[in-house]
């Protein structure tokens, strides 16, 4: 009987030891569960971090790539500009080239039905006349050319600016 309560000490020392054990086991693994979990949200903060930096570089990696297709369209457009611009300087250039090598026509003085020249003061009147028209459309075309000068000299400082904010907007994109 001794033996027996003896044997049944050292049982329940061994259970109580077992339970111990297992107490501390389950208190471990809850530490453990709480270490994972704190490290999960961690982990998952950093990921949503990360996540809206990329989300934030491809935001701006797009608006700088519509940003330089905007500033090409411009210089295009500029370009195009520009080009009708010289053509039309040049054509203004060319019509008043033309006009100003224009002569009055002394056939012009002679009546076409009878052959029979004009009066003198008719012929100065016609001359006064085309002289004074000659005048005016040359005084035109240089008005004009002028204009469409200051508009492509204009055009191409402002197609120089946007060439150099074309640049820098390609070297940072």
């Amino acid at each position: 009987e001794a033996e027996l309560k003896e044997v049944l000490a050292n049982l329940d020392d061994i259970n109580n030891a077992d339970n111990k054990t297992l107490q501390k086991i389950a208190e471990l693994e809850g530490q453990l569960v709480e270490i994972e979990r704190k490290e999960r949200l961690a982990i998952d903060a950093s990921k949503d971090e990360l996540y809206k930096k990329i989300r934030k570089a491809e935001e701006d990696k797009n608006t700088k790539e519509i940003e330089v297709l905007n500033a090409q369209v411009d210089l295009n457009r500029i370009k195009d500009e520009i080009s009708s611009i010289e053509e039309s300087l040049n054509n203004y250039r060319e019509l008043y080239k033309t006009a100003q090598e224009r002569v009055f026509d002394e056939s012009s003085t002679v009546c076409v039905s009878c052959g029979r020249p004009f009066p003198e003061d008719q012929i100065e009147e016609m001359r006064k006349t085309f002289e004074e028209g000659k005048a005016k459309q040359l005084a035109d075309f240089k008005s004009k050319g002028e204009t469409f000068a200051k508009k492509l000299e204009s055009l191409k400082k402002k197609y120089d600016e946007k060439q150099s904010s074309y640049d820098s907007l390609s070297e940072k994109w």
